[in-house]
């Protein structure tokens, strides 16, 4: 393998981890907040919808099976986690009007 071709797939990888610290920190302090105002029942469906039915099954099948390789979880995991940073940011403003 070349090294453009390396620095390419580095990245492509570097681009799908960079996401995941944005929506990862957003979803962690719209759950807090949640916890916060003891809002925790409804929280916690979210984020089980976001990792287990958003996240896990497009991770999976990119990953695994759609050639994508450590990008395709990564995207995966990052459209979860944003899933669950929208929803958990919605539901904290809707409980706080």
């Amino acid at each position: 393998m070349d090294a453009a071709r390396r620095a390419r797939r580095r990245r492509s990888r570097s681009s799908g981890a960079a996401l995941f610290p944005l929506f990862d920190g957003r979803q962690v302090i719209a759950a807090a907040s949640l916890r916060g105002i003891t809002d925790a029942k409804v929280s916690a469906a979210i984020t089980f919808l976001a990792y287990w039915v958003v996240a896990m099954p497009p991770g999976y099948f990119l990953g695994m099976h759609g050639g994508f390789g450590a990008v395709g979880v990564w995207s995966g995991i990052a459209t979860g986690l944003a899933f669950a940073a929208i929803f958990l940011a919605g539901r904290f403003a809707r409980l706080t009007r």
